[in-house]
């Protein structure tokens, strides 16, 4: 039987005005509520950088006090080095033009870059040279790496676990919502399942969800969302980016040194670095 809640988030966002979007969700699955109470946050803005207005973003992390960006969309995609201070390119290797880059992982000294449908992962040393490549089956759409092994998403409700050697799927793990397979929970009309941009830290997986403003945080061991984060506010009322560019929030970042985030969006003109604040938890869903 459907189930429906409705939540209107609460609370402030540094250097904003605007107010969070409610969430309305519903689904169409038995609910078999997880035992944890799923915490709803919001960005908390530390500070804000200047990010390229025509990158598509795709993957993002930080290593080395550098940002590395894979950017997408046929004809222009590429992998860069940005100063993430003030969006300065410092590196940049422009991939073939039939190239559609997706996620994007650092395993030790070598970059991973998933393609969305070659079914092609590229492999580049530090100084952006191609010196492999990986073959996996379906589409490709985030990458992260936990010093043991790649998490990859696809657009669906499950991470795929991957070995960083051979890239061979070691797990396929459902995402789930309240005993609900993530797929089947539908927010302000986008259903959560089309898991992309991916950040590992910890036990903890950040999952951007396609076309929404949300992030999932997910227990890596579980499947189990234990936060909703609601990005909607992130962008200022006056940005000068078309409506529906506001819906491309896509890019998490981790900076262990700060213990903050770094996260953007397809498009935007801003990097945030922000914390993530806890504003109420979801209730309890009912058939």
């Amino acid at each position: 039987m459907p189930v429906l809640f409705l939540l209107a988030i609460s609370g402030s966002v540094a250097a904003q005005t605007a107010t969070p979007t409610p969430l309305t969700a519903e689904a169409t699955a038995e609910v078999t509520p997880d035992s944890q109470p799923i915490e709803l946050l919001v960005p908390e803005i530390i500070s804000t950088r200047p990010h390229d207005t025509k990158a598509w973003t795709e993957g993002l992390l930080l290593a080395d006090n550098f940002l590395y960006e894979s950017v997408g969309e046929t004809n222009n995609s590429d992998v860069r080095k940005v100063d993430p201070e003030t969006g300065e390119i410092v590196q940049q290797f422009k991939m073939a033009d039939t190239d559609y880059a997706e996620g994007l992982a650092l395993v030790d000294d070598r970059f991973i870059q998933l393609t969305w449908k070659q079914e092609i992962a590229y492999i580049y040393d530090q100084n952006f040279k191609q010196v492999g490549t990986f073959s996996y089956k379906g589409e490709g759409w985030g990458l992260s790496y936990d010093g043991e092994y790649l998490w990859m998403s696809n657009g669906s409700g499950s991470l795929a676990k991957r070995d960083p050697k051979t890239f061979e799927v070691v797990e396929e793990l459902p995402v789930t919502l309240q005993g609900l397979p993530i797929d089947s929970v539908v927010a302000q009309g986008r259903a959560l399942g089309a898991i992309n941009e991916l950040e590992v830290v910890g036990d903890d997986i950040y999952a951007n969800v396609w076309l929404t403003t949300y992030i999932l945080r997910i227990d890596k061991t579980t499947g189990q969302v234990t936060g909703i984060i609601d990005g909607s506010m992130l962008l200022p009322a006056d940005a000068p980016v078309p409506a529906d560019v506001r819906q491309y929030l896509n890019g998490i970042a981790y900076d262990a040194d700060n213990d903050t985030f770094l996260i953007t969006g397809k498009y935007w003109p801003s990097v945030f670095e922000v914390t993530w604040k806890v504003v109420d938890v979801l209730p309890k869903l009912r058939n």
